[in-house]
């Protein structure tokens, strides 16, 4: 069973579709007592950091998140969720969740490209990741974020150039995983990448 932790921040309903077409098993709650059921966990979301980590708190499911890492079950961090698996970052100058050794900045290119970053874009370095495997290298997934883990990270497990500035657009330190894109907005590369995840 995958969790969808509904925290807040975010419409979910494109990702229960993906996984409905992926055949996966979910259940989305807010609630620690029904996702501690589930062995795996996906944290999407858009919006701002500082907002997404005061939802966490209010719903008492920091605590709950890192116990079920420690646990060794996977976590899935999309857009937002990503971010927030990090250590901090400049977008309300506060503390993450701290499970990877990544530190999310604004992004700053040069014109004639633009913030947010909001398009198709490709992922390289990728490979030898689980997250991709089958995935053709030139796969383009759909962003739209502002900020990034800017590179290079520690557990940066994939990479994307936008004008002149390159950021990690995928990460991973053992069971807990992070991509910048939203995968159940990225058509079969997507749900591939889903159902790779849910068959960890």
């Amino acid at each position: 069973m995958t969790g969808i932790i509904d925290y807040g921040p975010g419409n979910l309903f494109s990702l229960e579709k993906a996984l409905k077409r992926n055949h996966v098993p979910y259940l989305v709650s807010n609630n620690p007592s029904e996702l501690e059921t589930c062995n795996r966990f996906i944290l999407s979301g858009v919006g701002h950091f500082q907002f997404g980590m005061e939802q966490l708190k209010e719903k008492n499911l920091v605590d709950f998140i890192l116990n079920q890492v420690s646990e060794g079950k996977f976590l899935l961090g999309i857009c937002l969720g990503m971010q927030l698996i990090c250590e901090s970052s400049e977008e309300g100058n506060v503390e993450g969740l701290k499970l990877v050794n990544a530190t999310v900045k604004k992004l700053h290119v040069q014109a004639p490209y633009k913030i947010p970053h909001i398009g198709w874009n490709t992922v390289y370095e990728a490979d030898q990741n689980p997250l991709f495997y089958q995935i053709d290298p030139e796969s383009k997934f759909y962003f739209t974020h502002s900020f990034g883990v800017a590179s290079p990270a520690t557990f940066g497990a994939g990479k994307t150039q936008y004008g002149d500035v390159e950021f990690h657009s995928a990460i991973q330190k053992n069971n807990v995983f992070g991509v910048q894109f939203h995968p159940e907005k990225s058509f079969d590369q997507g749900l591939m990448l889903l159902r790779n995840f849910c068959s960890l």
